[in-house]
């Protein structure tokens, strides 16, 4: 499985049978289904064949599963891609409901407040990745070191790393 950044607030998600692009922007990227994370406005326009994930409830499309679970006014979405274990999910979210949250073993975490990340290692099993508006600002202030800054991020279930490692995806 690969995830990559597109941009601040999007990254695609590949497994190997299906893709999945968060906050679409870009025309020119392939994907079967999006998911819809950040405020519609500023999304493209996207095709009618392509699956839109914007609320709660149950997908599937490609042997990817999907799971939106609404935690007051935000929605955080947990993928199994390949048998790795993914929660989505905005740092305000996190720093109010991660005793709730699945475990899992990464946790892509939206910035786009000031709130603590300090909970997100102890939901992933294995890393956590850092994306959004504020995350260079709030990561710096928050966590301060053992941050590795990518802007690709590729794992396999059997290659999962065994201690918690925190990626700022740029």
């Amino acid at each position: 499985m690969e995830i990559t950044s597109l941009a601040k607030n999007s990254l695609k998600i590949k497994g190997k049978q299906t893709s999945v692009v968060v906050n679409p922007l870009d025309k020119s990227v392939t994907f079967e289904a999006a998911v819809v994370f950040d405020s519609p406005k500023s999304l493209l326009k996207l095709k009618s064949d392509i699956l839109t994930i914007d609320g709660p409830g149950e997908y599937e499309i490609g042997g990817l599963k999907i799971t939106g679970v609404r935690y007051e006014d935000s929605v955080s979405y947990t993928f199994i891609v390949d048998d790795v274990r993914i929660v989505l999910v905005d740092n305000k979210t996190l720093a109010k409901f991660h005793s709730k949250l699945p475990d899992v073993n990464l946790v892509i975490v939206m910035v786009s407040s000031e709130d603590d990340l300090s909970s997100a290692t102890n939901v992933a099993g294995s890393a956590v990745l850092y994306m959004g508006d504020k995350s260079d600002e709030v990561v710096n202030k928050s966590i301060k070191e053992g941050v590795t800054k990518t802007s690709k991020y590729t794992v396999t279930k059997d290659k999962l790393p065994t201690e918690v490692q925190q990626l700022l995806l740029v």
